[in-house]
């Protein structure tokens, strides 16, 4: 039975780098963020809005570098020396070497990232959530520790948390009507 997982567990592993190496191409809503600035900015650099530009995020062994085929020449680019990058819309970061989604960014940044954990039926996704405070600053599990430990001057956001957060799991609670979470609106109307 445990060998079984684990073949199980090695499939996932190249099932998930395999669709990982998926190649960008011809996408005008894609390209790099080069830094933080850059984002805040919506400055992409190597966009894939003409056929010149072939983005590759992950390779099946490589996976602290970006490879960017720009008119037929390799340009290789290290993920801790840029921010991030957009694909088809959705703007990612990079933060040791792994890419979190960003969910939300104003006033607090908040980030989704999928994690493989085991299950009874084998391995699962299970999405966990991030923050940071600015969006080139450290990016920590959003636990409501944490945002005590970085919001440790801003007592009305921390008063209104307690008020309105009863878990850890609740901050990550989306507003249909305000079409923002509960957390970036709670931080909008108590940090100035």
């Amino acid at each position: 039975m445990k060998n079984l997982q684990n073949v199980f567990c090695s499939m996932m592993l190249i099932v998930a780098c395999t669709l990982m190496s998926t190649k960008v191409k011809a996408q005008s809503t894609s390209g790099i963020y080069l830094s933080a600035d850059d984002f805040v900015n919506h400055k992409l650099s190597y966009t894939t809005e003409a056929e010149t530009h072939h983005i590759r995020f992950n390779g099946l062994f490589d996976w602290s570098t970006i490879k960017i085929d720009e008119n037929g020449k390799p340009v290789h680019l290290r993920k801790n020396e840029i921010f991030g990058y957009r694909l088809n819309g959705t703007d990612y970061r990079f933060f040791k070497n792994t890419a979190y989604k960003i969910i939300a960014d104003k006033g607090i940044y908040l980030y989704a990232a999928y994690q493989l954990e085991p299950g009874t039926r084998g391995m699962k996704r299970v999405e966990d959530f991030y923050f940071s405070q600015k969006p080139d600053t450290t990016i920590r599990p959003l636990t409501m520790t944490n945002l005590e430990t970085c919001f440790q001057n801003d007592t009305q956001f921390l008063y209104a948390l307690e008020g309105f957060f009863r878990s850890d799991k609740q901050l990550a609670d989306y507003d249909n009507k305000l079409h923002e979470y509960k957390l970036e609106y709670i931080y909008g109307q108590t940090v100035k």
